[in-house]
C-alpha cells in the first residue's frame, strides 16, 4: 500500500497511485488488478519491480474506457436492430 493520505471521499492524494490504489478504486482483486496494470494501453510505469500508475493518466484511460465501451454497446445494439428490421423486411 502506498504512503499517502486519503481524502474524506477514499481517493489517494498522491500523484501516483499504485497497485493497491487501482485495486481500490476499481473494486477488483489483487490478479486483475496486476493483469490491468500489465495490458498493452494502461498508463502504468514499472520502477523496480513496482508498478504506478499517474493519477491523471489512469483519468484519462478510464474515461476513455468508459466512452469507447458505450460507443461499443451503442454500436452494438444499433447493429442488432438493423438486422431485426431488415430481417422483418425480407
Amino acid at each position: 500500500m502506498s504512503n499517502m493520505n486519503i481524502t474524506n471521499n477514499n481517493r489517494p492524494t498522491s500523484v501516483v497511485y499504485d497497485v493497491e490504489d487501482i485495486m481500490r478504486l476499481l473494486n477488483i482483486g489483487h490478479s486483475r488488478a496486476y493483469a490491468l496494470v500489465k495490458q498493452s494501453g494502461f498508463p502504468s510505469i514499472k520502477i523496480g519491480r513496482q508498478f504506478k500508475v499517474p493519477c491523471a493518466a489512469f483519468e484519462r484511460w478510464l474515461e476513455a474506457s468508459a466512452n469507447n465501451q458505450s460507443d461499443f454497446l451503442s454500436d452494438k445494439l444499433t447493429s442488432e436492430y438493423d438486422a431485426i428490421i431488415n430481417a422483418k423486411a425480407v
